[in-house]
Protein backbone atom coordinates (compact mmCIF):
# COMPACT_ATOMS: atom_id res chain seq x y z
CA UNK A 1 0.00 0.00 0.00
CA UNK A 2 2.84 2.39 0.84
CA UNK A 3 4.52 1.67 -2.49
CA UNK A 4 1.28 2.36 -4.33
CA UNK A 5 0.75 5.61 -2.45
CA UNK A 6 4.32 6.67 -3.18
CA UNK A 7 3.86 5.98 -6.88
CA UNK A 8 0.69 8.05 -6.90
CA UNK A 9 2.50 10.81 -5.05
CA UNK A 10 5.35 10.79 -7.58
CA UNK A 11 2.79 10.92 -10.40
CA UNK A 12 1.23 13.94 -8.75
CA UNK A 13 4.65 15.58 -8.65
CA UNK A 14 4.58 15.40 -12.45
CA UNK A 15 1.14 17.01 -12.42
CA UNK A 16 2.49 19.76 -10.17
CA UNK A 17 5.21 20.62 -12.69
CA UNK A 18 2.57 20.72 -15.43
CA UNK A 19 0.60 23.20 -13.34
CA UNK A 20 3.78 25.21 -12.82
CA UNK A 21 4.37 25.39 -16.56
CA UNK A 22 0.75 26.37 -17.21
CA UNK A 23 0.87 29.08 -14.55
CA UNK A 24 4.19 30.51 -15.69
CA UNK A 25 3.54 30.46 -19.46
CA UNK A 26 1.84 33.90 -19.58
CA UNK A 27 4.82 35.33 -17.71
CA UNK A 28 6.94 34.40 -20.72
CA UNK A 29 5.00 36.99 -22.70
CA UNK A 30 5.73 39.50 -19.95
CA UNK A 31 9.44 38.72 -20.16
CA UNK A 32 9.35 39.20 -23.95
CA UNK A 33 7.61 42.54 -23.49
CA UNK A 34 10.23 43.65 -20.98
CA UNK A 35 13.03 42.60 -23.30
CA UNK A 36 11.55 44.42 -26.31
CA UNK A 37 10.47 47.58 -24.48
CA UNK A 38 12.99 50.35 -24.13
CA UNK A 39 12.60 51.27 -20.47
CA UNK A 40 10.30 48.54 -19.19
CA UNK A 41 8.65 51.07 -16.88
CA UNK A 42 5.43 49.07 -16.69
CA UNK A 43 7.21 45.77 -16.15
CA UNK A 44 5.84 45.21 -12.65
CA UNK A 45 2.23 45.74 -13.69
CA UNK A 46 2.62 43.65 -16.86
CA UNK A 47 4.15 40.76 -14.94
CA UNK A 48 1.39 40.88 -12.32
CA UNK A 49 -1.26 40.76 -15.05
CA UNK A 50 0.54 37.85 -16.74
CA UNK A 51 0.70 36.02 -13.42
CA UNK A 52 -3.04 36.50 -12.93
CA UNK A 53 -3.70 35.10 -16.41
CA UNK A 54 -1.60 32.07 -15.47
CA UNK A 55 -3.66 31.62 -12.31
CA UNK A 56 -6.91 31.52 -14.30
CA UNK A 57 -5.39 28.94 -16.63
CA UNK A 58 -4.45 26.82 -13.59
CA UNK A 59 -8.00 27.04 -12.25
CA UNK A 60 -9.30 25.84 -15.60
CA UNK A 61 -6.89 22.90 -15.70
CA UNK A 62 -7.60 21.97 -12.08
CA UNK A 63 -11.33 21.88 -12.74
CA UNK A 64 -11.33 20.07 -16.09
CA UNK A 65 -8.33 17.78 -15.71
CA UNK A 66 -8.36 16.93 -12.00
CA UNK A 67 -11.94 17.73 -10.96
CA UNK A 68 -10.81 20.08 -8.17
CA UNK A 69 -12.94 23.20 -7.91
CA UNK A 70 -11.82 26.46 -6.34
CA UNK A 71 -15.23 26.78 -4.71
CA UNK A 72 -14.42 23.94 -2.33
CA UNK A 73 -11.41 25.84 -1.02
CA UNK A 74 -12.66 29.43 -1.00
CA UNK A 75 -15.66 29.44 1.32
CA UNK A 76 -16.49 32.62 3.21
CA UNK A 77 -13.60 33.26 5.63
CA UNK A 78 -14.19 34.01 9.29
CA UNK A 79 -13.35 37.56 10.32
CA UNK A 80 -11.38 36.51 13.42
CA UNK A 81 -9.09 34.15 11.54
CA UNK A 82 -8.68 36.63 8.67
CA UNK A 83 -7.58 39.35 11.10
CA UNK A 84 -5.13 36.92 12.68
CA UNK A 85 -3.67 36.05 9.27
CA UNK A 86 -3.25 39.69 8.28
CA UNK A 87 -1.81 40.69 11.65
CA UNK A 88 0.64 37.79 11.66
CA UNK A 89 1.90 38.66 8.18
CA UNK A 90 2.27 42.37 8.96
CA UNK A 91 4.25 41.80 12.12
CA UNK A 92 6.32 39.05 10.56
CA UNK A 93 7.40 41.17 7.59
CA UNK A 94 7.97 44.28 9.69
CA UNK A 95 10.14 42.23 12.03
CA UNK A 96 12.15 40.96 9.05
CA UNK A 97 12.57 44.49 7.70
CA UNK A 98 13.73 45.80 11.06
CA UNK A 99 16.27 43.01 11.62
CA UNK A 100 17.88 41.36 8.59
CA UNK A 101 16.95 44.16 6.17
CA UNK A 102 17.63 47.21 8.31
CA UNK A 103 21.26 47.68 7.18
CA UNK A 104 20.08 47.61 3.58
CA UNK A 105 17.30 50.09 4.32
CA UNK A 106 19.48 52.55 6.22
CA UNK A 107 22.14 52.52 3.50
CA UNK A 108 19.63 53.24 0.73
CA UNK A 109 18.60 56.68 -0.43
CA UNK A 110 14.82 56.71 -0.64
CA UNK A 111 13.32 59.66 -2.45
CA UNK A 112 9.70 58.65 -2.07
CA UNK A 113 7.48 56.68 -4.38
CA UNK A 114 6.46 57.84 -7.84
CA UNK A 115 2.87 57.26 -9.09
CA UNK A 116 4.12 54.34 -11.20
CA UNK A 117 5.86 52.79 -8.20
CA UNK A 118 2.67 53.18 -6.16
CA UNK A 119 0.74 51.40 -8.94
CA UNK A 120 3.29 48.58 -8.97
CA UNK A 121 3.08 48.35 -5.19
CA UNK A 122 -0.71 48.10 -5.43
CA UNK A 123 -0.39 45.34 -8.04
CA UNK A 124 2.04 43.51 -5.75
CA UNK A 125 -0.41 43.76 -2.86
CA UNK A 126 -3.64 42.92 -4.71
CA UNK A 127 -2.94 40.97 -7.91
CA UNK A 128 0.26 39.04 -7.21
CA UNK A 129 -0.83 37.47 -3.89
CA UNK A 130 -4.11 36.19 -5.32
CA UNK A 131 -2.46 34.84 -8.47
CA UNK A 132 0.47 33.17 -6.71
CA UNK A 133 -1.71 31.56 -4.05
CA UNK A 134 -4.07 30.17 -6.69
CA UNK A 135 -1.12 28.67 -8.55
CA UNK A 136 1.13 27.45 -5.76
CA UNK A 137 -1.04 26.79 -2.73
CA UNK A 138 -4.45 25.96 -4.22
CA UNK A 139 -3.37 24.17 -7.40
CA UNK A 140 -0.07 22.57 -6.46
CA UNK A 141 -0.64 21.79 -2.80
CA UNK A 142 -4.16 20.49 -3.44
CA UNK A 143 -2.71 17.93 -5.86
CA UNK A 144 -0.01 16.85 -3.42
CA UNK A 145 -2.17 16.83 -0.30
CA UNK A 146 -4.61 14.52 -2.05
CA UNK A 147 -1.97 11.77 -2.16
CA UNK A 148 -0.14 12.65 1.06
CA UNK A 149 -1.06 10.04 3.66
CA UNK A 150 1.25 11.14 6.47
CA UNK A 151 2.61 14.24 8.15
CA UNK A 152 6.05 13.69 6.66
CA UNK A 153 4.76 13.72 3.08
CA UNK A 154 2.68 16.79 3.78
CA UNK A 155 5.67 18.56 5.32
CA UNK A 156 7.80 17.64 2.29
CA UNK A 157 5.04 18.90 -0.02
CA UNK A 158 4.88 22.25 1.78
CA UNK A 159 8.66 22.70 1.66
CA UNK A 160 8.86 21.62 -1.98
CA UNK A 161 6.17 24.07 -3.13
CA UNK A 162 7.75 26.81 -1.02
CA UNK A 163 11.06 26.12 -2.77
CA UNK A 164 9.44 26.31 -6.22
CA UNK A 165 7.74 29.55 -5.19
CA UNK A 166 11.09 30.93 -4.05
CA UNK A 167 12.72 30.02 -7.37
CA UNK A 168 10.46 32.41 -9.31
CA UNK A 169 11.78 35.24 -7.11
CA UNK A 170 15.44 34.57 -7.87
CA UNK A 171 16.08 38.22 -8.75
CA UNK A 172 16.11 39.08 -5.05
CA UNK A 173 18.99 38.92 -2.56
CA UNK A 174 19.81 35.78 -0.58
CA UNK A 175 18.25 37.30 2.54
CA UNK A 176 15.06 38.07 0.64
CA UNK A 177 14.97 34.54 -0.82
CA UNK A 178 15.31 33.04 2.66
CA UNK A 179 12.47 35.26 3.82
CA UNK A 180 10.28 34.19 0.87
CA UNK A 181 11.01 30.51 1.54
CA UNK A 182 9.95 30.84 5.19
CA UNK A 183 6.80 32.76 4.25
CA UNK A 184 5.99 30.00 1.74
CA UNK A 185 6.22 27.41 4.52
CA UNK A 186 3.88 29.47 6.72
CA UNK A 187 1.42 29.79 3.82
CA UNK A 188 1.55 26.04 3.25
CA UNK A 189 0.82 25.37 6.93
CA UNK A 190 -2.11 27.79 6.86
CA UNK A 191 -3.54 26.13 3.74
CA UNK A 192 -3.09 22.66 5.20
CA UNK A 193 -4.88 23.68 8.39
CA UNK A 194 -7.80 25.68 7.00
CA UNK A 195 -8.17 24.44 3.39
CA UNK A 196 -9.25 27.99 2.56
CA UNK A 197 -7.23 29.90 -0.02
CA UNK A 198 -8.56 33.24 1.26
CA UNK A 199 -6.44 33.03 4.41
CA UNK A 200 -3.33 32.45 2.30
CA UNK A 201 -4.17 35.41 0.07
CA UNK A 202 -4.76 37.66 3.08
CA UNK A 203 -1.45 36.61 4.69
CA UNK A 204 0.46 36.99 1.42
CA UNK A 205 -1.07 40.39 0.63
CA UNK A 206 -0.31 41.74 4.10
CA UNK A 207 3.31 40.54 3.87
CA UNK A 208 3.72 42.19 0.46
CA UNK A 209 2.15 45.38 1.81
CA UNK A 210 4.61 45.53 4.70
CA UNK A 211 7.56 44.72 2.42
CA UNK A 212 6.61 47.63 0.15
CA UNK A 213 6.23 50.25 2.87
CA UNK A 214 8.37 53.29 1.96
CA UNK A 215 11.78 52.90 3.54
CA UNK A 216 11.64 56.26 5.31
CA UNK A 217 8.92 54.88 7.60
CA UNK A 218 11.24 52.19 8.94
CA UNK A 219 14.62 53.88 9.25
CA UNK A 220 15.54 54.89 12.83
CA UNK A 221 12.46 53.15 14.22
CA UNK A 222 14.16 50.07 15.59
CA UNK A 223 12.14 50.25 18.81
CA UNK A 224 9.20 48.80 16.87
CA UNK A 225 11.13 45.51 16.84
CA UNK A 226 10.52 44.99 20.56
CA UNK A 227 6.78 45.16 19.91
CA UNK A 228 6.57 43.39 16.56
CA UNK A 229 8.72 40.34 17.30
CA UNK A 230 6.77 38.89 20.28
CA UNK A 231 3.43 39.82 18.73
CA UNK A 232 4.49 38.21 15.44
CA UNK A 233 5.36 34.94 17.16
CA UNK A 234 2.21 34.98 19.31
CA UNK A 235 -0.17 35.68 16.44
CA UNK A 236 1.40 33.05 14.18
CA UNK A 237 1.18 30.54 17.06
CA UNK A 238 -2.53 31.26 17.55
CA UNK A 239 -3.16 31.15 13.80
CA UNK A 240 -1.54 27.75 13.37
CA UNK A 241 -2.67 26.06 16.58
CA UNK A 242 -6.11 27.58 17.08
CA UNK A 243 -9.25 25.49 16.57
CA UNK A 244 -9.39 24.12 13.05
CA UNK A 245 -11.96 25.70 10.74
CA UNK A 246 -13.48 23.66 7.96
CA UNK A 247 -15.77 24.42 5.06
CA UNK A 248 -19.53 24.49 5.77
CA UNK A 249 -19.94 21.27 3.76
CA UNK A 250 -17.61 19.36 6.10
CA UNK A 251 -19.07 20.61 9.37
Amino acid sequence: MRVKNMREYIKNLGDVFIILIVGMCPMGLGVIYSALSSGGEYEGIIMSAALLAGAFLCLLVMKRQYGISIGEHSFKPEIKTSVLAVTAALFYELTALLTIYKPILTDSDSGGLSPLEIAEWAAAVIIAPAAEELIFRFSMLSLLFGKSKGRFQKAVSIMMISLLWTVIHLSGSLLRLADIFLVGILLGIIYLKYKNIFYCIFFHAAANFAAGIPETFLINNGYILYISLPLCLAVIWFLIFSKKKTSPENR
